[in-house]
């Protein structure tokens, strides 16, 4: 009988205490741009802005074999266009991937001399996405020219994207 009981709590002790698993990190659904950051070498070494007019609305959205984004422009951000591509995601290690894409898919894309958008990070079909946490990545951009922000020579530049929640 007492075998019985024993029993019957290491059974009840199991079903009550389940493992906790760790969910693994997923860059499926909407990330939306956050704040755009520039390192220098002197001090303050790093400044961080919101993004000026529609820079700030870059949305990538990752799906199980597409990887499509979405900018905004227009004179009150009203007008969208979009490249969805196809893409492979590869971990390098515990915080970089590297995100790879060999094939549009579709596009709405007009091109136009006025476009102006320095802010997509993807470059000859790759880019690399820097996981800060499960709701927070950045991407950094390709040096231009002339890497002068607000009068100062920036040696680097990065966007943030952070999870959509809703």
């Amino acid at each position: 009988m007492r075998y019985i009981l024993f029993i019957l709590i290491v059974i009840g002790c199991k079903k009550s205490n389940p493992k906790l698993e760790e969910a693994p990190f997923s860059f499926t659904g909407l990330w939306e741009y956050n704040k755009k950051g520039y390192a220098f070498e002197d001090s303050p070494t790093l400044e961080l802005e919101d993004g000026i007019g529609c820079n700030s609305q870059i949305n990538f959205t990752f799906r199980d074999t597409e990887f499509e984004i979405s900018l905004f422009y227009g004179s009150s951000c009203e007008n969208k266009y979009y490249y969805v591509l196809s893409y492979d995601l590869s971990q390098m290690n515990d915080t970089i991937y590297v995100l790879t894409s060999d094939r549009l898919i579709r596009t709405n894309y007009q091109p136009s001399d006025d476009s102006g958008f320095r802010d997509i990070p993807i470059e000859n079909g790759h880019v690399e996405l820097i996981v800060r946490s499960a709701d927070e990545f950045v991407t950094y951009l390709a040096l231009p020219e002339d890497p002068v922000y607000k009068g100062r020579i920036y040696k680097s530049s990065f966007i943030q994207y952070r999870r959509n929640q809703n």
